[in-house]
């Protein structure tokens, strides 16, 4: 066997081993890939709702995506630069169901990725929901990044002090009067747990501080 059919070899097999990087998927997070983690990815390929279409790594179920009835899905975006896309405005919404891991306690961190083009230069708004308890996730960093010709990628980190059996996460028009053309979402979750060493330490802690206080 020649070293270039051996080269090639070792290269197909490196290319099987690592999962291909998604066009849109300009963000993912470092965590990626390990215990406990969910990861989803919708394009929109065809109208309709449903599981992801472009990329699924979820143990806890099967996430579903949900247009809401005047949300309408559009062949190509007014840049003419992407292909099967959502537009949504006035009151309309894409909403996504994604099931995880159940773990009172822990703390939920949420990477929500999406792409939209605008005609008047304002995006749509994201959020994240505990549908079980109603109460909503906490933005922690929001980014933009602008593609060219009304083109943008869009970067939502969420946490939650609590790992609730699933999340629902919502776009919405960023006002009524402002289209946008929803292109791809990618939502990475993961539920992290304090360690029994930092239970001990944040145990020891609040022992230290009632002690204080009784003895004031």
């Amino acid at each position: 066997m020649s070293h270039t059919r051996h080269a090639v070899i070792a290269l197909t097999a490196v290319s099987l081993a690592v999962p291909a990087v998604l066009a849109d998927d300009l963000f993912p997070p470092p965590w990626r890939g390990t215990h406990g983690t969910t990861f989803q990815h919708w394009g929109f390929d065809l109208p309709g709702g449903g599981s992801p279409d472009n990329g699924l790594n979820n143990p806890f179920g099967t996430p579903l995506f949900s247009p809401s009835p005047g949300a309408n899905w559009d062949p190509i975006d007014p840049s003419g630069q992407r292909t099967g896309t959502y537009m949504i405005t006035l009151s309309d919404t894409l909403d996504f169901e994604v099931p995880n891991h159940d773990h009172p306690g822990g703390q939920k961190e949420l990477w929500l990725q999406f792409v939209y083009t605008t005609i008047d230069g304002i995006g749509p708004t994201s959020s994240v929901l505990d549908p079980a308890g109603g109460a909503a996730f906490t933005l922690t960093n929001s980014s933009s990044t602008d593609l060219g010709g009304g083109l943008y990628h869009q970067l939502d980190i969420y946490s939650y002090a609590d790992c609730p059996p699933g999340e629902l996460v919502t776009l919405s028009p960023g006002t009524p009067n402002s289209p946008a053309w929803i292109d791809q979402v990618v939502i990475d979750t993961r539920c992290v747990i304090p360690s029994p060493a930092s239970i001990s330490i944040l145990s020891l802690a609040g022992l230290a501080a009632l002690r204080r206080r009784r003895a004031d």
